[in-house]
C-alpha cells in the first residue's frame, strides 16, 4: 500500500495561489523578497490532504513537517 503525502501550496495575502514551482513559479529573493512582477510576496501555506486533513500556517516549515507525519485513517 502507498502512502499518500498533502499537498503542499503556497498563497498570496489576498489568497490567491503562489506557484512554487514550474515554469511560472513565482521566485524570492535570499531574504523572502519577490522577484516575479506582481507577486506579492507568500502570506500562507496550506497542506491538505484526500482525506480531508489540513494544517495552515504563516511558515512554510510548519504545516510542511506536519504533512510528513500526517497519515491517513
Amino acid at each position: 500500500m502507498s502512502r499518500r503525502q498533502p499537498k503542499l501550496t503556497a498563497y498570496h495575502p489576498d489568497g490567491s495561489e503562489c506557484p512554487t514551482t514550474g515554469p511560472d513559479r513565482h521566485r524570492l529573493s535570499p531574504r523572502g523578497y519577490p522577484r516575479t512582477d506582481g507577486c506579492t510576496g507568500r502570506a500562507t501555506w496550506i497542506a491538505v490532504c484526500q482525506c480531508g486533513w489540513r494544517n495552515q500556517a504563516d511558515l512554510k516549515v510548519v504545516p510542511d513537517d506536519n504533512r510528513r507525519r500526517h497519515t491517513c485513517p
